[in-house]
This record gives C-alpha cells, sequence and structure tokens, in this order.
C-alpha cells in the first residue's frame, strides 16, 4: 500500500488521553479536546491520517500488566492477521528449496537448514507484525485490529520486539559466518524497510526481492556448510527478477494513493507505461535464467530414468507456460498503461495491474522450483 512510511508511525505516539468508555474506530481531530473525551477509549485516526490512542482510566498500562507472558498470549489470536501467518509456509519453502538446490534431499540432513527454515518463517512473521503497526500509526490501515482497539499498538510493538530479538540470538549463533552474515542483512532490511526504505525509488522493490530471494540463498549456504562456490544462483536471481517485476506492478496498482501520499515510487516518478516496460525487461530477464537453467541441467536429466526425465519435463513445461503467461499479461498492461486504446480509465489500469500480479506469482513458484531442480544436477 501507499502511505506506511515512517515518519507519521513516529508522530502518532505524541497523544494519550484519559477518557472513561471504549469505542470503536473515529476520526477526531488531535486539537479538540471535547472530540478526544467524547470518543471514548481505544485505536483512533485523528484528522491528519496518524493515529492516537485513548486510555481507559482503569486500565491497567503499568509495563508487567500490558507486557506480561499472560497479556500478550490472551492477545495473540487478534495478532494473527497482523502477522498474515500465511506468509509463515512460503518463507518456509523457499529457504527449503534453496537448500535442496544444491544438495537435493540430502540438504535435510544438515540441521542448520531446519534453523534457517525457522529464522526465515519467524523473520516473515515478525517484519508483517512491525509493518502492521507501522500503517496503524500512520493512518493506512483504519479497519484491521488495531484501529478497531481489538489489538493494543504497544503489545503488537512488543511482540514484534521479541521476535526480532528472538531472531537475532539465534542469528548470532549461526555458522559458518557467510551464512549468519545473509540472514542477518536480510532480517535488518525488514526492520527498516517501512521507516527508512520504503519512501525511497526502486530501492523498496529492490530491498523486498532481496529479502525474498535471500531465503533461497540461505538455505543453500546452509546445505553446503557455507561453500560459496558451491550455492546454487540461477533459483534465487530468478525468484529475485519476478518479485522486483511484482512489486513494481503493485506500485502500479497504488499509483493514485501514492501519488497523493508523496510515495516516489517508479509508476509516480516515471509514470505507468514506462513502469510496464520495466516489468517486462525483469520478467524477459527472468526468462531468460529458466531458458539457461534447463539448457545446463538437459544433459543430466537426459541421463535419469523414465520417471525423473517425465517429471523433469513437467515441471519445466508448467514454469515456462506460466513464465510465458507473465510476459503476455505484462505486455497487455503495457499497452493499457500506453493508453493504445482511447478512454482507458485509471480503474481499468489498476484492474489490469492486479491480473499481472496474480500471473507473476506462477512462475515464481514452478520456474523457481524447476531451476532448483536443475541446479542440483549441476
Amino acid at each position: 500500500g501507499g502511505g506506511g512510511g515512517g515518519g507519521g508511525g513516529w508522530h502518532a505516539w505524541r497523544c494519550f488521553v484519559a477518557s472513561p468508555h471504549h469505542g470503536n474506530n473515529h476520526h477526531i481531530n488531535p486539537d479538540d479536546d471535547d472530540a478526544i473525551a467524547a470518543a471514548g477509549g481505544g485505536n483512533h485516526v485523528v484528522g491528519g491520517g496518524a493515529s492516537v490512542v485513548i486510555r481507559n482510566p482503569s486500565e491497567d498500562t503499568s509495563p508487567y500488566a500490558m507486557f506480561s507472558p499472560a497479556s500478550i498470549v490472551n492477545n495473540f489470536e487478534p495478532m494473527i492477521p497482523l502477522m498474515r501467518i500465511h506468509n509463515y509456509l512460503p518463507s518456509a519453502l523457499i529457504a527449503l528449496v534453496g537448500g535442496m538446490s544444491s544438495q537435493g534431499i540430502h540438504a535435510l540432513a544438515h540441521p542448520t537448514l531446519l534453523v534457517v527454515i525457522a529464522l526465515s518463517s519467524l523473520v516473515a512473521l515478525a517484519s508483517c507484525l512491525l509493518n502492521s503497526y507501522f500503517d496503524f500509526a500512520a493512518g493506512v490501515d483504519q479497519e484491521g485490529p488495531l484501529p478497531s482497539g481489538k489489538v493494543s499498538p504497544e503489545k503488537a510493538l512488543f511482540l514484534s520486539f521479541v521476535m526480532y530479538l528472538a531472531c537475532f540470538t539465534a542469528i548470532a549463533f549461526l555458522d559458518p559466518p557467510p551464512l549468519r552474515h545473509v540472514v542477518a542483512a536480510s532480517a535488518l532490511i525488514t526492520v527498516v524497510y517501512t521507516p527508512l526504505l520504503k519512501p525511497a525509488t526502486a530501492i523498496k522493490n529492490v530491498s523486498v526481492a532481496f529479502v525474498i530471494s535471500a531465503a533461497a540463498v540461505a538455505g543453500s549456504l546452509a546445505a553446503t556448510a557455507g561453500n560459496w562456490a558451491a550455492v546454487a544462483k540461477l533459483p534465487p536471481i530468478f525468484l529475485f527478477l519476478c518479485v522486483v517485476a511484482r512489486e513494481i506492478v503493485m506500485d502500479i496498482t497504488d499509483v493514485e494513493e501514492d501519488a497523493d501520499a508523496n510515495v516516489r515510487t517508479i509508476p509516480v516518478r516515471f509514470g505507468t507505461h514506462n513502469a510496464a516496460r520495466i516489468v517486462e525487461a525483469f520478467l524477459l530477464s527472468a526468462a531468460c535464467i529458466l531458458v539457461a537453467g534447463a539448457s545446463l541441467a538437459a544433459p543430466h536429466v537426459l541421463g535419469q530414468g523414465l520417471v525423473g526425465r517425465f517429471a523433469a519435463m513437467g515441471v519445466g513445461a508448467l514454469a515456462a507456460h506460466s513464465i510465458g503467461s507473465a510476459l503476455t499479461m505484462a505486455r497487455s498492461l503495457t499497452r493499457v498503461c500506453g493508453g493504445a486504446r482511447v478512454g482507458t480509465t485509471e480503474e481499468e489500469i489498476k484492474n489490469k495491474a492486479q491480473l499481472t500480479v496474480d500471473a507473476i506469482m506462477r512462475p515464481v513458484g514452478a520456474g523457481t522450483i524447476a531451476l532448483a531442480y536443475a541446479s542440483s544436477f549441476l
């Protein structure tokens, strides 16, 4: 989404007002004391767009009461949507596929790979929780558990801190050093993403792609005991290119909101037509990586048994079809954004961009698995 910058997040904590009632989400003027008093307790969105927390005087806001283990456990269920827990499995699978791309099924014999899989998933959940807090604080999220008062923003922020603390503590004991550096850099990027990287043109897209593709690199490093020479290169490169393309298309869907919020994304700075052309270039590069992987692995695959050859052909065909469909959809998006048809509306561009996002997600999975299988022979 467009407006989740860091400045509004820190500004949001300036106002804590006692009130005898609890209520739902309201838009209030931060300078209107009567409106604040009448709004009731809970989390509210002020007129300027940032968020304000109004406290019930009977609520125990001592550090122990707010952040005790029992309090966190009782509030964990409402926090699940904030963590976007559906990202847990994909994050784990990327690290697993990265490990198997270097060592095949034997990668599962490396305990370090299992640790990396767990860390990759935990970082994904912690980063989503932290980003949800920033979105609430900046006034972007006006309907979720935070603005409705189901979850205290302090508790969400505290749980995110605890999750990151656990991650960085585990990372400090990771061996070998190259693996530790990759995982630490990835986790650190997720911490500073919203306040520092998200407002920067193109940096936000590259940062997201790096974090996702780094999970595959970390898995490969874990399975090869930190041997850079043995790390499978093609799957993370393919993943990086596809994710950058997806992120730019997502910015096209949010171009109006981002422009209003002065978020200088690629579509805002260079126009949706040029942004769509960049997407095509990244997807075409990803297709070239896919072809290169198939070409390098073909002699080895042909030496496999009948089942192995058919499995490789099936996965390869699925990957080729999906990347072809994504390229076709991206080309269609370029034509729509370029105004090839008279009377093209912003809503049509947004709908076409959303279809393109869905089309890009298919080769992300199929192509990464195909390249991981190919890389296991190289």
